[in-house]
């Protein structure tokens, strides 16, 4: 298992929970989790057989930037 932590522009709870709900379906994650630190929303997830890539780009489908900053 790999744990990526992603920086995000996710502001909103209830998106955030929407998502969260929405990425397992998409990827085998075994956790999921966003944090809101300051004016940020850090979302971390514990997976194994998935690029950050997969994620961002998927983020991105849902219309919402994220960047990698600890894999």
């Amino acid at each position: 298992m790999k744990l990526y932590t992603f920086k995000t522009n996710i502001k909103s709870k209830k998106r955030a929970r929407i998502i969260q709900n929405l990425l397992p379906h998409y990827f085998n994650i075994a956790q999921i989790k966003f944090e809101y630190l300051d004016m940020n929303s850090i979302l971390t997830i514990k997976a194994k057989d998935i690029s950050p890539e997969m994620i961002q780009a998927t983020i991105r489908e849902f219309g919402y930037r994220c960047k990698l900053v600890k894999a």
